[in-house]
């Protein structure tokens, strides 16, 4: 899937089928040992979803590269897989970088969240049409928090992040089966002191 930065596998692996949702790809690119990406960029922070990893360079400028399934690219559309570092397109600079399992956040200097991928019900942001699903973020969107954060964290379902030393947190399951509400704005997590 390009995740590893290689365009074929070293040595021989073992096909992997993942069943995701509604689709079902087989993995075929694997290492047994680590292996150099082929960029001249040379990268401060990591983040990753399960098919994509993101860097930041030195100046902030994020780089993509790996499966696009969920638009985990950045690129606006429905490109395919990139084993090559590529620069996210139309993106501020940004000091953190972190991933989920199918989409990126990214935060500005002055306190701004931007995200994209499989990310929208997640982060508050307005889903858009898609060809391949209905719930994306093809491009660095900024996520309205209405505050600024200093820290942000990703996990399934939720965003995290620290606003005057305060935490909020907001999204929720991709299922509401359980009966658990979407929260789409900032939060504040109950228990802090004032």
């Amino acid at each position: 899937q390009g995740q590893l930065g290689v365009a074929a596998a070293p040595v021989p692996c073992t096909q992997l089928s993942i069943a995701n949702y509604d689709s079902t790809f087989t993995q075929t690119t694997c290492a047994r040992s680590p292996v150099v990406v082929d960029t001249p960029v040379r990268f401060t922070t990591l983040a990753s979803t399960l098919v994509a990893t993101c860097g930041l360079d030195a100046s902030g400028t994020t780089f993509c590269w790996g499966s696009n399934d969920w638009l985990d690219l950045g690129t606006g559309d429905m490109a395919p897989a990139d084993t090559v570092p590529t620069q996210l397109p139309g993106a501020p600079a940004f000091k953190q970088l972190v991933g989920h399992d199918e989409g990126f956040c990214g935060l500005t200097s002055g306190g701004d969240i931007y995200c994209w991928g499989y990310v929208s019900q997640v982060v508050g942001l307005p889903p858009q049409a898609c060809t391949a699903f209905d719930d994306c973020t093809p491009n660095a969107t900024k996520v309205s928090a209405g505050r600024q954060f200093t820290s942000i964290a990703f996990t399934f379902g939720q965003l995290c992040g620290l606003s005057d030393g305060i935490l909020y947190c907001w999204g929720g399951a991709y299922s509401d089966s359980a009966g658990d509400e979407i929260v789409i704005t900032p939060t504040r997590v109950a228990g802090q002191s004032p």
